[in-house]
């Protein structure tokens, strides 16, 4: 099929046809307006049918609200759909926003400097104010900014198919979306890097966990075993991301080796719930036996924390083997608690009761603050336990003595019968008298009573009579002196 040559109109062509146009146009507005009826209303129809194409696209606001304003409720569609492109393409040239370029990172053009410059030129030139630079900035992300080119385009689609392209507003749309597309573009490469990059890391990762799986494979120390395991698994989580088909693809793999690295702690794991339902068994039996044995039950609770320590398992598998361990345990001790409770809830005797009386008395004496009261009531209650104290070691040696009647009553017999058998011969002997023995008539502390006090020696009186320390005759001694009368004859 030959090719049809699309010859280009003349700019004059198209002027004159434009003028043309909008004259028809606005006669049919003027007749329509002037009487707004059904038949003025198809001339217009029929005139903008056969010249509307070629009319300026600034007619078109008018003849929307003529035809507005003769009952037509669609209007004018080409008006219409260019308002609704017009919105569109004012969303596609907001998808970048105007940022000024600072003075230092702004890249001036360079100019040759001239030897020989005019001073008034420069002074000139350096009072003129350069222009405002501006440098687009996209307002979102590449994802953003994809998934609002395909709603603006869809948009566009549909706007199209309301009434005749309009090629002018289509080439700024489209401009704005291919610049926005570079975004979108820039972004779709990073991803792409980094998918490859994060794909190469998680390949590293499986043969890491691999190569520790073999080299760990005797190892006891388990909760090293399964720390080591949540590590490689926290590494897996944050190794980047992958698009689904690239993920479905390592992901089997990846559970491969994290299954075969966890193997001998499974068997460790599986090996210890056997030991610990033995433990549980064995629990089970000294909760229902009747007497409860506290040294055997706290060593199955240490065999049980030596057991949990050394191999860890999920937290609420333990826990349940926990509390199935723990619940015959429990009851026992319940029991053993509420028979302690019923028995010390029986009746008070009567010197418990005594005790007791004596003892709330003392309470209320020292909350009166009576000084006397008090006194008595810690006399009363000492009495009480006196009493108490006696009547416990009386029932404790009440056994004693009916054992022992029999054999004390056959032996009071026996003597009696010799006693009577005997005759006394002599009357009982007087008991000898005590030596009067000087005692001491202090009472100071320190001195002994029984000891007879010590012979006194002369001199010893402070007032020396008859004392070797003095030669003058005490009060009342005979002695010569200038008193004394001589003998006469």
């Amino acid at each position: 099929t030959p090719k049809v040559s699309i010859t280009k109109m003349d700019p004059a062509q198209r002027q004159a046809l434009r003028e043309a146009a909008n004259q028809v146009v606005t006669g049919a507005m003027t007749l329509l307006a002037a009487e707004p009826n059904e038949a003025n209303l198809l001339a217009l129809r029929q005139t903008l049918k056969d010249h509307g194409r070629n009319m300026d696209t600034q007619m078109d606001a008018k003849v929307h609200e003529a035809l507005l304003a003769a009952g037509d409720p669609d209007g004018w569609q080409r008006h219409v759909a260019d308002q609704a492109r017009m919105a569109l393409v004012l969303k596609a040239e907001a998808l970048f926003k105007k940022v000024p370029v600072k003075a230092e990172d702004a890249s001036a053009p360079t100019a040759v400097a001239q030897e020989l410059v005019d001073v008034a030129e420069s002074v000139q030139a350096d009072e003129k104010v350069p222009p405002e630079v501006f440098q687009l900035e996209p307002v979102m992300g590449g994802r953003k900014m994809q998934e609002a080119l395909r709603q603006l385009r869809e948009a566009w689609k549909q706007a199209d198919q309301g009434g005749l392209p309009n090629h002018a507003l289509w080439k700024r749309f489209d401009a704005a979306c291919n610049n926005a597309y570079k975004v979108v573009q820039t972004w779709l490469d990073k991803i792409k890097h980094e998918a490859s990059e994060h794909r190469a890391q998680r390949l590293a990762l499986i043969e890491e966990v691999k190569a520790w799986g073999e080299a760990n494979a005797q190892n006891n120390d388990w909760r090293a075993h399964l720390r080591a395991l949540h590590q490689f698994g926290d590494r897996w989580r944050n190794a980047g991301h992958l698009s689904e088909k690239a993920f479905a693809e390592l992901q089997p793999l990846w559970k491969q080796a994290l299954h075969a690295a966890a193997a001998p702690l499974e068997a460790a794991q599986k090996a210890s719930t056997v030991r610990r339902q033995a433990l549980i068994a064995e629990a089970e039996q000294l909760g229902a036996a009747p007497v409860l044995r506290v040294d055997a039950v706290k060593a199955l609770q240490q065999t049980w924390q030596t057991e949990a320590q050394s191999v860890p398992m999920d937290r609420r598998i333990e826990q349940k083997m926990w509390e199935a361990f723990r619940k015959p345990l429990d009851e026992a001790f319940s029991r053993k608690t509420s028979s302690r409770e019923h028995a010390s809830s029986a009746p008070l005797s009567a010197h418990d009761r005594l005790v007791l009386d004596a003892s709330n008395a003392l309470k209320a004496a020292n909350a009166s603050g009576d000084v006397q009261k008090i006194k008595v009531a810690m006399a009363a209650l000492d009495e009480a336990i006196k009493g108490q104290a006696q009547a416990v070691a009386a029932e404790a040696t009440s056994d004693t003595s009916e054992a022992s009647a029999k054999t004390s009553t056959e032996a009071s017999d026996q003597t009696a019968t010799d006693a009577e058998g005997a005759v006394s011969v002599a009357p009982e002997a007087p008991k000898p008298v005590r030596p009067l023995v000087a005692m001491r008539g202090d009472d100071r502390p320190g001195q002994k009573k029984s000891v007879p006090a010590p012979t006194g020696r002369p001199g010893d009186r402070r007032d020396g009579k008859g004392g070797p320390r003095s030669d003058k005759p005490g009060f009342g001694d005979k002695a010569s002196g200038r008193f004394d009368r001589a003998d006469k004859g």
